[in-house]
C-alpha cells in the first residue's frame, strides 16, 4: 500500500501534498504532526522510515484548517506497541479526528476521539480497514469497491465519512476536552479538601502541568527535559534530599515538592511561581504565604490524580497517565480559564473563545505567509490569553520565514513577549493563566536541552499583562492620549452583554474628545472605539462583538452608535456568526451554560471609510462536518454592503444575511 495508490485510485492529494503541503496553513499542521507524533514514534522504533503527513481539506490553502487525518506511512508492518503509541499521541494532538495508517498490505482509519486504554483491544480503535494482499505494482492494483467508495476523497472532504460514523468521532472525547474535565474535577476536590484560595489553587495546578510538561518534553535524542538522571543530579547538588524517578514520587514528600518548585523558580523566573520576588527573603516570604494554604493532603490528592488512581466525581476515570503534554495543543491551556472562571465573571459577559475561532480571525489579520514579524499587538480583554498565544506563535513563524538560516533563540522569544505583546483583563485569574500559557508557548519553541541554560522567563503580570479595566486612563500601555497609535493590531473578544458597563467606561465614553453612544448599557462596542484610538493609521482592529448590539438593534443609542461607527472607520469585513450561535461557543464537556447570544467579528482600520463595499460574510451550519469546530463559508454566504447602508439601515444586515442585493432593495 502507498500514498501514490491512494492518490491514483481514491482521489487523495499527491503524496508530497500530504507529507509537505504547499499551503502555509496546512504546512503548519504537517510540521506539528511530524514533531509531536512522528519523531517520538521513530525514536520508539529506532528507525527513520516512518513518514508522517496530514490529509488537509485543501493542502494548498494558507488558512488554518484542521486536518481530516494524520497520515502515518510505515515501510512494512507496524508493531502493536508502535500503533498504540501512535494512537495515544494522535489522540493527544487533538487537531484531527482520525489517524490513517498505511502499511505494506493494510490501510486503516483509526479514531482519535476515543481515549487510549491498554486493556482495550487495539483493533477496537479502527473505524475502517482494508487489506491489499496482492500488491506488486500500483498500476496493476485494484482497489476493493467498498474501499473506493468509503475512503474516496469526496466522501472524506465532504464530511460524509464522519457523519455516517458520528458515534466514533465525539469531539468531547479528545484529549484536550477530557483534560479540562479532569482539571475541573480535581479543582473541586481540592476545594473540598479546604484549599479555598483560588489563586493558590490555580497556581498549584498550573505548576503541576508545567512540571509534567518538562517530564514529557523530549529533545531530538528522545531525552526529557526533566528526568530521573537530572533529579539524581539535583540530589547530588544538595537541592533535593532524596532520589526520585518521577513527579508522583516527589509529590509524596511535601518538603521535597517545594524544594523542586523553588529550584525551578530560580531557573525560570517569571510569574509561574509565587516566589518571584527579587531577593531570597522576599521569595521565601511568598512561598510561606502559599504553604500556609497548601497542606500535605492536597499534594497527596494531586499525586493520586497524576498516577491515575483518583476517583473523579464525574464518574469518568482519570486519564492523566495517558496525556502527553508535549503533544496536546498549547492553546488548550487557555481553556483552563473556562473550567476555573467564576460565576461572577460569567454574569459579566465573559466567555471562553474557541481556538478555531481565534485562528479564523487571525488568518484574516495576521496570516502565516508573511515575513513581517516585528508587530505590536494588543488584546484589551485578553482573558486566558488564547489570542496572545496564537499571535505569539504566528510572530515566531514569521520570524523564522524572515530568518530561514537561523535557529530562534530564547532571547528572541523573550523579546517578543517583552516588546510585541500586551494584554489587559479585569479578572486576575485570567491574567495568571495568560502568563502561564505564554511561558509554555515559549518553551515549546526551544530544544529541551537548552532549557536549563537559555530560558529565563520575563515578568509578564503587571508588566505586559495588566489586571485592570481597559477604560482606566492612568495605566501605561492603553492610555488613550499617552499610547495613541501605538499598536499595529488590536485583537480579542471583548465582554459583551447588557448592563455590564463599568464606571471607567462611562467616563471614557462621555469624554468630549471621544464621545460615543452606549448601547444597551453594554461595554463591548466601546472596546472597538478605544481600540481604534490605540491603533496606528495603517493598523487594524479585529474583535468579536455582540451582533445584536452592532448590527441588528434598532434602539436609538444603537442606531446612533452604528451611524457614528460606520462613518468614522474603514470597516473591511463583518463576519456574522448568528447562524452558528449554538455552536461557536458551545462546550460539551462542562455544565456551564451555553452562550447563545448572536456574535460577529468586526475587522476595520482607524481611518475614514472609502466607497469600497464592506465584505459581509454570514456562514451557516454544515451538517456533515466531523465536529462543530469548523466554520465553512459558501459562495452564497458572501455579500457586499455599502458603508452608507451599513450606517443608516439596520435591515441591510438582516436581509443580506439570508438574501441578496435584490432582496435588500425589495425590503427597503
Amino acid at each position: 500500500m502507498s500514498l501514490e495508490l491512494t492518490h491514483q485510485r481514491l482521489g487523495w492529494p499527491p503524496p508530497e501534498e500530504i507529507r509537505n503541503p504547499s499551503g502555509e496553513g496546512s504546512r503548519i499542521f504537517a510540521k506539528l504532526a511530524q514533531d509531536k507524533i512522528g519523531r517520538p514514534i521513530s525514536q520508539l522504533l529506532d528507525r527513520s522510515d516512518l513518514k508522517i503527513g496530514v490529509l488537509s481539506p485543501n493542502s494548498q490553502s494558507d488558512s488554518t484548517e484542521a486536518p481530516l487525518a494524520i497520515v502515518a506511512e510505515f515501510s512494512g508492518q507496524a508493531t502493536d506497541n508502535a500503533l498504540r503509541e501512535l494512537h495515544r499521541l494522535s489522540w493527544n494532538f487533538s487537531h484531527s479526528p482520525t489517524v490513517v495508517t498505511i502499511e505494506s498490505d493494510l490501510l486503516r482509519v483509526w479514531t482519535c476521539c476515543e481515549p487510549p486504554d491498554k486493556d482495550r483491544p487495539l483493533q477496537n480503535y479502527v473505524v475502517q480497514g482494508f487489506t491489499f494482499p496482492d500488491l506488486k505494482r500500483v498500476e496493476h492494483t485494484d482497489i476493493p469497491e467498498e474501499a473506493a467508495r468509503v475512503l474516496h476523497w469526496v466522501n472524506l472532504v465532504s464530511g460524509q465519512f464522519f457523519s455516517e460514523r458520528a458515534e466514533r468521532f465525539r469531539r468531547d472525547q479528545r484529549a484536550d476536552q477530557l483534560l479540562l474535565a479532569n482539571l475541573h474535577s480535581v479543582r473541586q476536590l481540592l476545594r473540598d479538601a479546604e484549599l479555598n484560595d483560588d489563586d493558590v489553587c490555580h497556581d498549584l495546578l498550573a505548576r503541576i502541568i508545567f512540571v509534567q510538561f518538562l517530564f514529557d518534553r523530549k529533545d531530538q535524542n528522545g531525552r526529557s527535559a526533566l528526568n530521573e538522571s537530572r533529579l539524581a543530579g539535583l540530589q547530588e547538588a544538595g537541592i533535593l534530599r532524596g532520589r526520585h524517578k518521577d513527579l508522583p514520587e516527589i509529590l509524596s514528600d511535601y518538603d521535597e515538592t517545594y524544594r523542586l518548585f523553588d529550584w525551578l523558580n530560580s531557573k525560570f523566573n517569571g510569574d509561574l511561581f509565587p516566589g518571584k520576588k527579587n531577593t531570597p527573603v522576599e521569595r521565601e516570604q511568598a512561598w510561606r504565604q502559599e504553604k500556609a494554604h497548601v497542606k500535605s493532603r492536597h499534594l497527596r490528592l494531586l499525586r493520586e490524580f497524576i498516577k491515575g488512581d483518583l476517583e473523579m466525581k464525574t464518574g469518568q476515570r482519570c486519564l492523566w497517565p495517558q496525556y502527553s503534554f508535549d503533544a496536546i495543543p498549547l492553546e488548550f491551556i487557555s481553556s483552563i480559564y473556562e473550567a476555573f472562571v467564576t460565576k461572577r465573571a460569567r454574569s459579566e459577559g465573559i466567555y471562553y473563545t474557541p481556538p478555531h475561532l481565534v485562528d479564523f480571525i487571525l488568518d484574516r489579520v495576521l496570516p502565516w505567509n508573511s515575513e513581517k514579524w516585528d508587530l505590536k499587538i494588543l488584546d484589551p480583554a485578553c482573558g486566558s490569553g488564547v489570542f496572545l498565544v496564537k499571535a505569539f506563535q504566528r510572530l515566531i513563524h514569521r520570524w523564522k520565514r524572515a530568518n530561514p538560516k537561523e535557529d530562534i533563540r530564547a532571547e528572541t522569544l523573550r523579546g517578543l513577549l517583552e516588546r510585541n505583546l500586551f494584554g489587559v483583563d479585569k479578572d486576575p485569574h485570567a491574567v495568571r493563566v495568560a502568563a502561564f500559557s505564554l511561558y509554555l508557548a515559549m518553551c515549546d519553541e526551544i530544544d529541551p536541552k537548552h532549557y536549563w541554560t537559555q530560558i529565563h522567563f520575563p515578568p509578564m503580570r503587571g508588566h505586559r499583562l495588566i489586571n485592570a479595566d481597559f477604560f482606566e486612563e492612568h495605566q501605561a500601555g492603553f492610555c488613550t492620549s499617552g499610547d495613541r497609535a501605538s499598536y499595529d493590531l488590536v485583537i480579542g473578544n471583548a465582554p459583551w452583554g447588557e448592563e455590564i458597563l463599568t464606571e471607567a467606561a462611562i467616563t471614557w465614553a462621555s469624554n468630549p474628545d471621544h464621545k460615543w453612544p452606549v448601547v444597551n448599557k453594554g461595554i463591548g462596542t466601546l472596546f472597538l472605539t478605544k481600540a481604534a484610538k490605540l491603533t496606528q493609521p495603517k493598523g487594524r482592529v479585529a474583535m468579536i462583538q455582540s451582533a445584536s448590539s452592532i448590527l441588528f438593534n434598532r434602539s436609538g443609542p444603537a442606531c446612533a452608535f452604528r451611524k457614528q461607527f460606520f462613518t468614522s472607520f474603514g470597516v473591511q469585513e463583518v463576519v456574522n456568526l448568528s447562524a452558528l450561535r449554538f455552536k461557536v461557543f458551545n462546550r460539551k464537556t462542562h455544565s456551564a451554560r451555553k452562550s447563545v447570544a448572536p456574535s460577529c467579528v468586526i475587522i476595520f482600520e482607524p481611518r475614514l471609510p472609502s466607497d469600497e463595499k464592506i465584505s459581509y460574510v454570514s456562514p451557516k451550519e454544515a451538517e456533515t462536518l466531523p465536529d462543530d469546530f469548523h466554520i465553512i463559508i459558501e459562495p452564497q454566504d458572501q455579500r457586499g454592503i455599502r458603508p452608507y447602508d451599513a450606517a443608516q439601515h439596520a435591515e441591510a444586515w438582516t436581509t443580506m444575511m439570508w438574501g441578496g442585493p435584490r432582496d435588500y432593495v425589495f425590503v427597503r
